[in-house]
């Protein structure tokens, strides 16, 4: 059934806005004087086609016939000026093809579209011609009188064609738009005669998965095209980490994560894989014309064996490679400046692309023991290749005197390392050292240590007191002073300072569980640490060569 609705008639009205290149020109509509000169406002005009002239001598008057609308805003412009002197003329052509050109004594003038204006037109008689493809051509001669403004209209007619055929195009859901060989052509049902052959139907409407199908249309037939729209729904897939594969209904969707794509209205079931994650399934109704949205977090997926083993063996405590959640190392070395060394490292997993483990540390040097805390931060992870950062607080003292002797250290910087075949990590690091030491104990009110000082401390007080009585410990004074940029009774006060480090570190699985290690580090080119020369700490060397290094094992589980 194809019923035919028919327009209740009622009166409907729009609005004419008259312009002129010149002021105060008088307005007529349809030969009636409108109260108001140009420029003016006319309401209430009743909905079709009215003629507007406008005058004011001593040019000629201006015409044209205008298309008014219910509920819309025309607006004409008069061009009174050019036929002050009545040379010339104008013709506003219009056609029924839009499509269609326009010839003024057989020069082309543009497409008709909403209508062409000759202007300019010398007093005489003219030829207009509209010519479309498809259609019979149409000319006529128009006399143009000087000043003369007139309205053309030359509709067209199609011409009929004995190779055509007649195609006709319905569709199920009302409202659908129809294209022919990409030409919008109306809603659906749509019947058009069409040239025979082959040709592209596609029918669109929104929430609907385009219809599209090519068809042969035989000369003389009516060829009959059901247009079979499916509800579509936009569906936006999100993962963290991005670039999963997505399964939509069972089927590869064309594309990763984050996607964005069309599917049937419907139970639609979506499942998202990653390698190394956990897969995730979702089930949801999608409405015609409706968009969803789906976010998931991928699990890592727990290893296999053999990923197992290979985890455990290129576990890493000096990296920028942070341990995974679970995994544990122990480390054992002896070096210099600290004669040894023990750290218990513990993996807290993976916050997104982001890695994270801390430690607990403990180091000596005989005249001070240090307990540490340490964290790493793991920012990249690109094999063979790892970016991190790290932090280690450490505080110390003598433990088995009255000396005192105590201080704090601080590091914070970053670690790049590459790993070969989960055999070798090689690291360098950079990081900014600062700390605060006491080397002697603090004077009482009464001038006395608060404690047992050390022989360097002790010559020191004695030196300040009577420089001439130890006169021999001059030379021991200057480089006490030199080292801790401190004099007279400063240096019985904390000595702080920092510098910027670097190292080197080499790390060998040599089997499943054990990592030999090698660490070189230094301070290249800056002042020395008094704590680690012989004047404030027994077991070093007179300077500080600002070189260090330490071996060790390293027991992962």
């Amino acid at each position: 059934m194809s019923p035919v609705l028919k327009a209740v008639v009622t009166t409907k009205y729009g609005t004419i806005v008259v312009e002129a290149d010149v002021p105060g020109a008088e307005v007529y509509v349809d030969g009636n004087k409108h109260p108001d000169s140009t420029p003016t406002v006319i309401s209430n005009v009743i909905e079709g086609l009215h003629v507007v002239e406008v005058r004011k001598s001593p040019a000629m008057p201006w015409k044209q016939t205008v298309q008014v609308v219910a509920d819309t805003q025309v607006k004409v412009r008069a061009e009174l000026q050019s036929t002050l002197g009545g040379a010339v003329g104008s013709i506003r052509v219009l056609s029924n093809v839009p499509t269609a050109r326009v010839y003024l004594d057989g020069v082309d003038r543009g497409a008709i579209e909403q209508g062409v204006d000759l202007k300019d037109i010398k007093p005489g008689e003219h030829v207009i011609e509209v010519r479309a493809a498809g259609h019979q051509s149409r000319e006529e001669r128009v006399t143009v009188n000087a000043g003369s403004s007139a309205v053309l209209k030359l509709d067209l007619t199609a011409t009929v064609a004995t190779d055509e055929g007649t195609l006709k195009v319905i569709s199920a859901v009302p409202g659908a738009q129809v294209f022919i060989d990409g030409e919008p052509v109306g809603r659906a049902p749509q019947e058009k005669r069409v040239g025979a052959g082959e040709h592209f139907v596609r029918v669109d409407l929104t929430g609907y998965k385009p219809f599209e199908q090519k068809v042969r249309v035989e000369a003389g037939q009516v060829l009959t095209v059901q247009a079979e729209l499916q509800a579509v729904g936009q569906l936006r897939l999100i993962s963290n980490p991005p670039g999963a594969s997505i399964l939509i209904n069972g089927m590869p969707a064309s594309g990763v994560t984050p996607l964005d794509t069309e599917v049937a209205a419907g139970t639609t079931v979506v499942r998202i894989e990653l390698p190394g994650f956990d897969a995730q399934e979702r089930t949801l109704e999608i409405g015609g014309g409706r968009s969803e949205t789906i976010s998931v977090t991928l699990e890592r997926s727990a290893p296999t064996g053999a990923q197992a083993a290979a985890e455990q063996r290129g576990l890493s405590s000096f990296g920028a490679r942070t341990l995974p959640r679970g995994r544990s190392t122990v480390d054992m070395g002896a070096g210099f400046p600290y004669f040894l060394n023990l750290k218990i490292g513990v993996g807290a997993g993976r916050v997104k692309n982001f890695g994270f483990d801390a430690g607990v540390q403990v180091r000596t040097m005989l005249a001070r023991s240090e307990l540490g805390l340490g964290a790493r931060l793991m920012l990249v992870d690109a094999e063979p290749f790892s970016l991190g950062a790290f932090g280690d607080l450490w505080w110390g003292s003598k433990l088995l005197d009255e000396s005192k002797r105590n201080g704090a250290t601080f590091d914070l910087g970053v670690a790049a390392s590459l790993t070969a075949l989960t055999h070798v990590t090689v690291t360098g690091r950079a990081w900014l050292e600062a700390w605060s030491d006491r080397h002697c104990p603090a004077l009482t009110d009464a001038g006395d240590f608060d404690g047992e000082p050390i022989d360097s401390c002790a010559s020191y007080k004695a030196y300040i007191e009577d420089m001439a009585g130890n006169a021999g410990f001059a030379a021991d004074a200057a480089r006490m002073e030199e080292l801790t940029g401190s004099t007279g009774l400063e240096m019985f006060d904390r000595d702080g300072g920092a510098r910027v480090m670097m190292s080197v570190g080499a790390e060998i699985a040599v089997r499943q569980r054990w990592n030999v290690w090698f660490v070189l580090e230094g301070a290249p080119f800056q002042d020395e640490r008094a704590l680690f020369t012989g004047l404030f700490t027994g077991p070093m060397f007179d300077s500080d060569f600002g070189t260090y290094g330490k071996a060790g094992l390293t027991y992962k589980f």
